[in-house]
């Protein structure tokens, strides 16, 4: 760069926690074939998860006015960690205004927060080789899709209550595994919660081993002709009201204790009485939610 030019100076700074600490940035460059450097201490300067900090200054002045702006950048993590691989975590409720490609292993933790997609597309696109892992409670609303997966894309949804337009999840290709969380749509008739790409049935799949489904029956799934049973075998979907809830399927009492046992495992449901004298499970099991009927 020569001193009638910007110099930019990019670094990724990981950050845990909220922390305010004095940055020294020491500039370095050539001044007729003699390497000088000139120190700055700026404090104190913010850096925050999910935040840009930018320090401006003229390094070519001895006395250079400095000037330091914090920029929300949530938005940029999103598109980062989309095409690179990354974590994203919600710290506030946040909106995506543009559709977005999925080439890394994407992971998103709502922690308690709200997504909302205001695009009238499809929201996340997973391509071959991406991934989209959705964890935590918090909320997802969009205008059409939240997801879909293409050919060599991966979906898992570990958590979280969605609601789109017409359709959560989508295999077109890819693969898509449902192992928690409460999925609904505006659409009156709810066929479309998941849906399997009619030109991809031999291609992907849907796999649900765990969840809430607003009027929608992942194990008779109308989105496809004829119906497609989405649900793992081992598993098994089970009306409760005008919802279906999806579970480890148990007859006995050693399936109940096998499933504590199992991490991907967060709801049993009983297909009928179970009589045992006793359950005896550890302190370190998984919280499992029983489905009536209980055992006696």
């Amino acid at each position: 760069y020569t001193q009638t030019e910007n110099t930019v100076f990019t670094d990724y700074i990981p950050v845990n926690a909220d922390v305010d600490e004095t940055i020294k940035v020491v500039v370095t460059y050539t001044d007729g074939g003699v390497e000088k450097a000139r120190e700055f201490d700026f404090t104190p300067v913010p850096l925050k998860r999910n935040y840009l900090t930018t320090i401006m200054a003229n390094v070519w002045k001895e006395q250079a006015e400095v000037e330091v702006i914090i920029d929300e950048i949530l938005n940029i993590n999103f598109e980062y960690a989309a095409k690179h691989g990354g974590e994203v975590t919600l710290d506030k409720e946040t909106t995506l205004s543009e559709p977005l490609r999925v080439s890394g292993d994407l992971v998103i933790n709502l922690n308690g927060q709200t997504l909302n997609g205001t695009t009238s597309d499809i929201l996340f696109r997973v391509d071959d080789g991406g991934s989209l892992t959705i964890n935590g409670e918090g909320n997802v609303n969009t205008n059409l899709y939240v997801a879909s997966a293409n050919e060599g894309g991966v979906i898992t949804i570990n958590g979280g209550t969605y609601t789109s337009g017409t359709t959560c999840f989508q295999a077109n290709g890819g693969e898509v595994y449902i192992k928690g969380g409460e999925f609904d749509v505006v659409d009156a008739e709810k066929t479309y919660i998941l849906n399997h790409i009619d030109g991809k049935k031999n291609d992907g799949l849907i796999e649900v081993t765990g969840g809430r489904f607003h009027g929608f029956d992942p194990a008779n799934s109308n989105s496809e002709n004829p119906a497609m049973n989405f649900v793992k075998p081992g598993y098994i979907s089970t009306a409760d009201g005008t919802d279906y809830v999806v579970g480890y399927a148990a007859t006995t009492a050693d399936e109940i204790l096998a499933a504590f046992d199992n991490p991907d495992v967060d709801m049993i449901v009983m297909t009928e009485d179970i009589t045992t004298s006793f359950i005896n499970a550890n302190s370190e099991v998984n919280a499992i939610l029983v489905q009536l009927p209980l055992y006696s």
